[in-house]
């Protein structure tokens, strides 16, 4: 059994939620487990302490004037948007801008192509390569050669 999933397992350990094979299970790791052990400790003694709060009743109006709050201050918009019309469509207009742009710019970054270290390399060296035809081709001039040898010989 392994720690992360005892811990997962200690609350319903303590709250007496597990099976009879689960338990066992349990009991059996603790006893080996220094380190769930003391998870196990710290959970029973925040259980404890959280068993010595006070309980707090709420007054007999609480409900009452709860849902008049919040009636009443559902109908007024709170913060900027509280305020006069014209301000709403140039600051959502202003947001859905900046959202667009940046949308464009991760999309554009990430599908920027990658450069390789060869590529690099190549591009440092390109005079090298403009004449990459004639090397290539270099097996064709010594051939050539001999030809023209030939030639010369007749």
């Amino acid at each position: 059994m392994s720690c992360d999933r005892n811990h997962e397992e200690l609350v319903a350990y303590l709250d007496g939620e597990l099976d009879r094979e689960n338990r066992r299970q349990l009991e059996r790791h603790l006893a080996g487990c220094r380190r769930c052990s003391r998870i196990l400790d710290e959970l029973r003694q925040a259980v404890e302490a959280s068993r010595q709060l006070e309980v707090v009743e709420p007054s007999a109006d609480f409900r009452r004037e709860f849902w008049w709050r919040f009636a009443t201050e559902s109908r007024q918009a709170p913060g900027w948007w509280a305020g006069p019309p014209r301000w709403r469509w140039p600051v959502l207009a202003a947001g859905g801008a900046l959202a667009a742009g940046l949308a464009v710019a991760v999309v554009m970054l990430v599908s920027r192509p990658r450069v390789s270290e060869a590529d690099k390399v190549i591009a440092s060296h390109l005079e090298l390569f403009s004449d990459y035809d004639v090397i290539r081709n270099l097996d064709i001039l010594e051939d050539m050669e001999f030809i023209e040898s030939l030639d010369e010989d007749a």
